[in-house]
């Protein structure tokens, strides 16, 4: 069985707030205990929040550019030839449909965190954290698993309760 590390590209500062941040790093903490690395390539302001980030076994690579944007794919992509990642997880509204295919392209797992439908998502898997909207609003090409719904939300159980 292959160990290949985990990519994750999420930011956290005060644009894009904390809340991928966090569902990346409960994310990061389950493959670790299956023995998965996980490298975080983010921008994250304050600088302060870089810590919590490290002390869960995490390793740091400061992102250059914001999410979403051409230098940033550049980055991404040089990223994964260097690492060669069993998966790239991005969690951000600001990434394209032309990011993610460009990503799908470079070989390797995508998976994205989407709770808005905004467009046709490339092969791979997306997770919907929130409870809606539903699995009839999500396009999506062939072989794109969806994690939707009550059964996927990433929420507390007393709230599921």
């Amino acid at each position: 069985m292959s160990r290949s590390p985990v990519l994750f590209r999420v930011d956290a500062d005060t644009i894009a707030g904390n809340e991928s941040m966090s569902r990346c790093m409960v994310l990061a903490a389950a493959l670790q205990r299956r023995r998965r690395q996980a490298y975080f390539l983010s921008r994250v302001e304050p600088a302060s929040q870089i810590l919590p980030l490290k002390r869960g076994g995490n390793e740091y690579i400061a992102a250059g550019q914001p999410i979403g944007t051409p230098a940033d794919l550049q980055e991404t992509l040089r990223e994964i030839r260097r690492l060669s990642p069993a998966a790239v997880v991005v969690d951000s509204p600001l990434v394209t449909r032309q990011y993610l295919e460009t990503l799908h392209r470079a070989g390797v797992l995508v998976v994205t965190f989407d709770h808005l439908a905004r467009f046709r998502f490339p092969a791979g898997l997306v997770v919907n954290p929130l409870m809606g909207p539903g699995r009839e609003d999500y396009d999506h090409a062939t072989g794109t698993q969806l994690l939707l719904g009550e059964r996927y939300a990433m929420i507390r159980p007393e709230v599921r309760r």
